[in-house]
C-alpha cells in the first residue's frame, strides 16, 4: 500500500479516535470513585460536588455515529489505491515463475494463446492429461501453448518433487508442453503465487475466486490477458472451440457462451 494510502488510514482513524475518545470518558462521569479515594476525599466532595455531566448517552451516540461514518467511508477512500495495487499487472506474459529451480520469464509466450492448467499426479482428473496433449499436438503449430503448474494444495495429491512429476506426465503420457516448478495456486504457506493471483484476479468469471481443484483452467489470449476460466470438470477437448476462435482472432476477447441447448425447436 503507497504513502499517501497509509496516510489517508491514519487520518480516517484519528478523525474516529478524536470524537469517540469524549464519548468513553464521558461514560466515566459519575461512577463511583475507589473506595480508598472516596473515603480520602469524602469531605470535600460533601462539601462542593460537581455539577451534574451532560447526559452520556447523547454524547455517545452522536459521536459513535461520526466514527462509524468515518469508518465507513475508508473503502471509499483508499478504492483507487487497492484497484491500482490489484491490476498493476497487466499481461500474464509479463510475470516471473520457475522452471527447473531457476527464474523463467513468460514473455517469451507473448503473442500466442496459452492454456494455464493446474495439475497433479494422484487425482481422479489427472487422465485429462490425455486431453490435453492432443489440445497440445493439433494447435501448437498455429501458436497455442499449455503451461501446466504442479500444485500439492488439494488432498496432497501432488507429493512427488519437480523432476518426478516431469518424468511422470512424460512418460505416462507423453506431454512435451512446459511444466512448472510446483507452486501455490491458492493462499497458503508461502503464500500465492504471482502467476495464479493474476490468473483468478483478472478472470472474466468469478474473478478473484480461489481455484476449486485440480486441473482448473485458464485460457489466456496473444496479449495476456485472461479470456476465459473453465472449472476442473470441463474436459480439454470441450475447450477445442475456444482455442480454435482466439488463435483466429488474437487480441480479442471470445465471444460469449453458449447456452446449452435443450432440444426445443
Amino acid at each position: 500500500m503507497s504513502e499517501r494510502a497509509v496516510s489517508k488510514v491514519k487520518s480516517v482513524f484519528a478523525f474516529g479516535a478524536f470524537f469517540y475518545a469524549p464519548s468513553f470518558l464521558s461514560l466515566r462521569v459519575g461512577l463511583p470513585e475507589s473506595g480508598c479515594v472516596r473515603r480520602s476525599t469524602a469531605k470535600r466532595q460533601s462539601a462542593s460536588r460537581r455539577p451534574p455531566a451532560p447526559s452520556p448517552r447523547f454524547h455517545a451516540s452522536v459521536t459513535r455515529r461520526t466514527f462509524l461514518a468515518a469508518t465507513l467511508s475508508l473503502p471509499a477512500v483508499l478504492l483507487p489505491e487497492l484497484v491500482t495495487a490489484k491490476t498493476s499487472v497487466k499481461s500474464a506474459y509479463s510475470i516471473v515463475t520457475s522452471k527447473d529451480g531457476a527464474p523463467l520469464a513468460l514473455d517469451k509466450f507473448s503473442g500466442k494463446v496459452t492454456l494455464f492448467v493446474n495439475v497433479a499426479t494422484y487425482c481422479a482428473l489427472t487422465p485429462q492429461y490425455e486431453g490435453l496433449v492432443s489440445l497440445f499436438e493439433k494447435f501448437q503449430a498455429r501458436g497455442f501453448e499449455i503451461i501446466a503448474s504442479p500444485c500439492d494444495q488439494f488432498g496432497h495429491q501432488e507429493p512427488g518433487s519437480n523432476d518426478e512429476i516431469c518424468k511422470f506426465a512424460k512418460e505416462k503420457f507423453g506431454a512435451r508442453f512446459l511444466l512448472l516448478d510446483k507452486l501455490n495456486v491458492n493462499d497458503g504457506p508461502g503464500g500465492v503465487a504471482p502467476l495464479y493471483q493474476f490468473l483468478r484476479d483478472t478472470s472474466p468469471e468469478n474473478p478473484g475466486q480461489r481455484v476449486g481443484w485440480n486441473f482448473e483452467k485458464f485460457l489466456v489470449g496473444s496479449d495476456g490477458r485472461v479470456l476465459r476460466r473453465y472449472k476442473p470438470g470441463v474436459l480439454p477437448e470441450q475447450i477445442d472451440e475456444d482455442i480454435g476462435w482466439a488463435l483466429q482472432h488474437l487480441g480479442q476477447d471470445l465471444p460469449p457462451k453458449k447456452k446449452p441447448s435443450l432440444g426445443v425447436t
